[in-house]
């Protein structure tokens, strides 16, 4: 709430104090490059939502700043966002796999392009309307304040979203996190790695659709997870084929997925908290190790993202420490989270509902 509070005090003291005094041009200033920045943001974030529409993926998540809208098995949800990694996230799977390299493609590219038509239309009104008559000079011959102000926005928005798109169609990998120009060329490219890419994004897409892990192709699963590079897509990967050997019974093929999920994703701080909560569940569950279990749920924290795998993990620690009403609060606390989960979980969220039941009904015992 700050974030979208501070630069509107920056605009309401520009306009009070004018840009003839030093506080009123800096502070006009701020909230020109403020919502410059958020607005290329914006324009980046819905670009990919509206690329990923055209071309038959389902949105679940789209956060900006302060604020997020995400389906969950409740139906669509605005909310504030309470969690500074998704100050700028946008996910949206495919519901079915026909021509999916070229649909991944469009909607990676979708971002940059809607910031480059940003730009250009920037530039066709600053010659239409003649933007370039609005200056801090003439506000001070007695020329209107706003219209300087929002010429200022107009010109920070453009130059960050030329930024933006350069930025994001350069191939490159930042903490894991390839870029939407890295995306794009893995595509194009074609071989393992857009096998793995497509496979694990489709496993997605069937998991948004409510096909429990259990369920799903083994030949995507092996694609998925074929290549081991420590990379975020193998992390990703690994962590579907661990829920669906799970889900079927195949414990030590799960454990064996887990692991490799867990090591690529060291170098992901978000992706890693949730693994590890997961790891945490696994070792007190399924191998009664209390003490890798309790060292992973060390590592999770309290984000509000996973709640249900946290409290799930919690639930079956407390459950092989003999605590049992404990442990079904938990189990009925990770039940409501998730009911107010994210849609995009739906099949995974069908086999969990069985776990939680389990930890309950068989306190004592390894799955």
């Amino acid at each position: 709430m700050v974030l979208t509070v501070l630069p509107l005090i920056f605009l309401a003291h520009a306009l009070l104090d004018g840009p003839e005094a030093g506080a009123g041009r800096y502070t006009g200033l701020l909230f020109g490059i403020f919502f410059g920045l958020l607005g290329s943001v914006v324009i980046h974030e819905v670009g990919h939502a509206l690329g990923s529409r055209a071309v038959g993926f389902r949105t679940i998540l789209l956060a900006v700043g302060p604020f997020q809208l995400r389906h969950t098995a409740a139906g669509v949800q605005f909310r504030l966002n309470d969690d500074w990694r998704l100050l700028a996230l946008e996910v949206s799977l495919p519901e079915d796999d026909q021509d999916l390299p070229r649909r991944l493609a469009t909607a990676f590219a979708a971002g940059p392009l809607a910031n480059l038509l940003t730009l250009v239309l920037l530039l066709a009104l600053y010659w239409l309307l003649d933007l370039g008559q609005y200056s801090r000079e003439g506000v001070l011959a007695g020329d209107p304040v706003l219209p300087w102000y929002l010429t200022t926005l107009a010109f920070q928005l453009g130059l960050f979203s030329l930024i933006g798109a350069v930025v994001n169609l350069v191939p490159f990998v930042d903490s894991g996190i390839p870029s939407d120009g890295a995306r794009i060329r893995t595509v194009l490219r074609g071989g393992p790695e857009a096998d793995r890419m497509s496979a694990s994004l489709f496993l997605a897409g069937a998991v948004g659709g409510g096909i429990r892990p259990r369920d799903w192709p083994a030949g995507w699963t092996e694609k998925a997870a074929a290549i081991q590079d420590g990379s975020a897509d193998e992390a990703g990967a690994c962590a579907l084929a661990y829920y669906r050997a799970l889900d079927r019974g195949e414990i030590d093929e799960a454990e064996g997925y887990l692991r490799r999920a867990v090591k690529a994703a060291e170098s992901i701080p978000m992706l890693a908290r949730s693994l590890a909560a997961e790891a945490a569940f696994f070792a007190a569950h399924h191998r009664g190790d209390l003490d890798a279990a309790r060292k992973n749920l060390a590592v999770v924290g309290d984000s509000s993202l996973d709640l249900d795998t946290r409290l799930r993990a919690e639930a079956a620690i407390l459950a092989r420490e003999g605590r049992m009403e404990e442990a079904a609060e938990r189990v009925a606390q990770a039940f409501e989270a998730l009911q107010d989960g994210w849609s995009a979980s739906a099949g995974i969220a069908v086999a969990e509902r069985e776990w939680l039941s389990e930890i309950v009904r068989a306190p004592g015992e390894a799955a």
